[in-house]
């Protein structure tokens, strides 16, 4: 049975969160009876959150900004977790709560002349190359990976290029 709340009760006091801190680990019974008005799983959840049992660890003030600047540096998790001492997933976690992105690599070149001038040409236009991998359905990552410049063919080159609005001219080197 639920008992009904005032809108004076639903936010946590400082005095009922002293007697929180001061009752919970030692005397579950006596807290439960200063608050009456307060069920034993709500006052396990701010236990939880007050007292930390949960062994989660909160991003500070410091380090808050500490990630905002380095998302503007820094291309992976990993390593901005290595600098503010916290592990990746919750800097990842943050950063999503946040809306922070991390900073956009410049392209790899791969000596393939076209393949380097479609990359660039898609990043000219501010789209991530993932995108504009998908826009060509084709299965795979043939622009985002640059590994996968070994296996694209004359067609995919000719798709990419009018999918950005160009023309792909051949010429022969016994013409001038």
């Amino acid at each position: 049975m639920t008992r009904p709340r005032e809108a004076s009760q639903r936010f946590w006091k400082q005095a009922e969160d002293d007697l929180v801190i001061a009752l919970y680990l030692t005397d579950k019974p006596q807290l439960l009876r200063l608050l009456p008005h307060r069920s034993a799983l709500g006052i396990r959840k701010r236990a939880n959150d007050v007292l930390n049992l949960s062994g989660r660890k909160w991003i500070t003030n410091i380090q808050e900004r500490q990630i905002r600047e380095l998302a503007k540096t820094c291309f992976r998790y990993v390593d901005i977790a290595a600098i503010v001492n916290i592990n990746p997933p919750t800097i990842r976690s943050f950063m999503c709560r946040s809306k922070l992105k991390l900073a956009k690599r410049e392209l790899v070149l791969t000596g393939n002349k076209m393949y380097d001038e479609i990359r660039a040409k898609i990043k000219e236009r501010k789209m991530s190359l993932r995108d504009f991998d998908r826009s060509l359905k084709y299965k795979g990552d043939f622009f985002s990976k640059t590994g996968s410049v070994n296996i694209i063919s004359p067609g995919m080159m000719y798709d990419a290029v009018k999918a950005l609005g160009g023309r792909l001219v051949v010429k022969w080197d016994d013409e001038q």
